[in-house]
């Protein structure tokens, strides 16, 4: 199976998957059931759990989503973006699913900070990561093995991860944009050439 067709697998599923999640909660709205505090801070967080779906899917499982949500519930300030182009080897995507896991596990057992995982993908950097706060010591241990660098301060680390090969569908996009029309010659009138120029003329 390619790349691109495991891709198009994970995303065909991920209507049924969000559908599972919200649909108790949108019939409970579509029921006329009042809009009360809980109800409000339980649709915040489907909103955060449909965005995560979307921008995770790459990076982390469903136990590593929860461990997510269970961070942001506890008061971290979580941000996970997928830039990453269509195409990645197979090497790089366990790569980075492997860190962001071990990560957001890492994370798991400190005070409250902030977590940011970026997948990038692109001019030799797959990913990076900035934990902020008492958790940043220990991500920088665990990562500082298989990070091209890391950087850490006191209450902050920056770790940054190489990609193993550029992938073959960095640019893989259609251009939809219009392109300028090119007018066709045109065919000159017969009754408007002089009679030198006519088609057997001279004969």
């Amino acid at each position: 199976m390619s790349d691109l067709q495991g891709l198009q697998e994970v995303y065909d599923d991920l209507p049924n998957r969000l559908l599972a999640r919200l649909g108790p909660t949108l019939d409970e709205l579509a029921s006329g059931a009042p809009l009360t505090p809980e109800l409000r801070e339980r649709c915040r967080r489907l909103e955060r759990t449909v965005r995560d779906e979307i921008r995770t899917r790459r990076l982390l499982d469903d136990e590593g989503r929860a461990q997510l949500d269970a961070l942001v519930a506890r008061g971290w300030r979580v941000s996970v973006v997928d830039e990453g182009p269509v195409l990645l080897g197979e090497e790089d995507l366990a790569l980075a699913g492997r860190v962001s896991r071990g990560v957001v596990a890492a994370c798991a057992g400190c005070p409250p900070g902030s977590l940011t995982l970026r997948l990038l993908g692109r001019r030799g950097r797959l990913i990076t990561v900035v934990v902020g706060g008492s958790a940043a010591g220990p991500v920088a241990d665990l990562v500082r093995r298989e990070a091209r660098s890391v950087e850490l301060d006191e209450d902050e680390v920056l770790a940054e991860f190489a990609m193993t090969a550029e992938p073959a569908g960095e640019r893989l996009f259609v251009d939809l944009r219009p392109r300028p029309s090119i007018p066709a010659p045109s065919t000159p009138d017969p009754a408007e050439l002089p009679a030198a120029d006519l088609p057997g003329a001279g004969r």
